[in-house]
């Protein structure tokens, strides 16, 4: 933190309670809770996100944010190799009404203070996990869903929508968009992405791949044109292997360290994130919406992104 000229904002996402708390009682593989939101095991866990942050702060590490649940959707998933804790939106919403909002006010997190982000999951399930959170309700909308399980004591705690990247290819982006027109005041940001994490990859770390680099331009410019307001690389660096990692999921990152011999590589992904980020650095108060970057009265910066083998020729035409 000291070395950095920018401020650092850090978010938590746990991914599973201790065994004794899930109807598995094991970390990895389906479970959930034992109860019900609201019951002795939903508040305990509620207790562990508070005790996270106090001691966290009590190191000098302010916690900005925490979402509910890092991927809850693999906690219902048989023989899931990673540790996981399943909810559905109605019981991720009950949660953060009864246990984990409140919790966290009575120790002095509050809305004010730290912001909380729901789902942290896939955009795939973003459409129904919006719709039964229903963070603002709609007078004119008669759906069972908004009468039933919409709740405005669960929106006074959420402050946004956490998104992962890797099912992105399976639906577009307009299922952000639609999310963005029904709750403007709840913000969005991509929490996780990383490369060489599908089946499909026979090699986890490729170095010096540009075809990463331009999957994760791609992806960012993407989100930002889509009111997805940051965009979060899993990995800070990793091994040449992909790890280390204990349950062998090795993937790729932007630094690969190759510690026998004390060297370190840059790869593509990490100019492609400077890249972008260069026009965050200039101007913090800016709002991407476009590829075109406003910075000043009388500067501009576009950033175009060619994926195809050959060389294109555009025109800019500044307003």
């Amino acid at each position: 933190m000291s070395l950095s000229s920018d401020p650092i904002w850090f978010f938590g996402s746990a991914w599973s309670s201790p065994a004794w708390m899930k109807t598995s009682n094991k970390l990895e593989g389906s479970g959930v809770l034992k109860g019900e939101p609201g019951g002795p095991y939903y508040k305990s866990w509620a207790k562990y996100y508070v005790r996270f942050v106090q001691e966290y702060e009590r190191h000098g590490v302010p916690i900005w944010a925490l979402t509910t649940q890092n991927e809850p959707t693999t906690g219902f998933i048989p023989g899931f190799p990673i540790q996981t804790l399943g909810f559905t939106p109605a019981t991720q919403r009950d949660f953060v009404k009864l246990d984990l909002g409140p919790a966290l006010a009575e120790a002095g997190y509050g809305p004010n203070k730290l912001q909380i982000m729901v789902l942290d999951d896939n955009r795939i399930v973003l459409p129904h996990w919006a719709d039964v959170l229903r963070f603002v309700m709609s007078q004119s909308s008669v759906s069972i869903t908004a009468q039933v399980l919409g709740d405005h004591e669960a929106s006074k705690y959420v402050h946004g929508v956490a998104l992962h990247w890797y099912l992105d290819s399976f639906v577009g982006p307009w299922v952000v968009d639609k999310v963005h027109e029904r709750y403007p005041d709840k913000f969005l940001l991509g929490t996780e992405a990383c490369a060489g994490n599908s089946f499909m990859d026979k090699d986890r770390v490729i170095l010096g791949s540009w075809e990463r680099a331009e999957r994760y331009a791609s992806d960012i410019l993407e989100d930002l044109n889509h009111w997805v307001s940051g965009w979060t690389d899993w990995n800070l660096a990793l091994s040449t292997e992909g790890g280390p990692n204990w349950a062998k999921n090795f993937v790729d990152s932007p630094i690969i360290v190759n510690a026998s011999a004390q060297e370190f590589y840059k790869q593509p992904t990490y100019y492609a994130l400077g890249h972008i980020r260069y026009a965050r650095h200039i101007h913090q108060d800016l709002k991407p919406e476009s590829f075109v970057l406003a910075i000043a009265e009388k500067i501009s910066l576009l950033y175009m992104l060619n994926e195809s083998d050959y060389n294109n020729t555009s025109s800019f035409l500044p307003q």
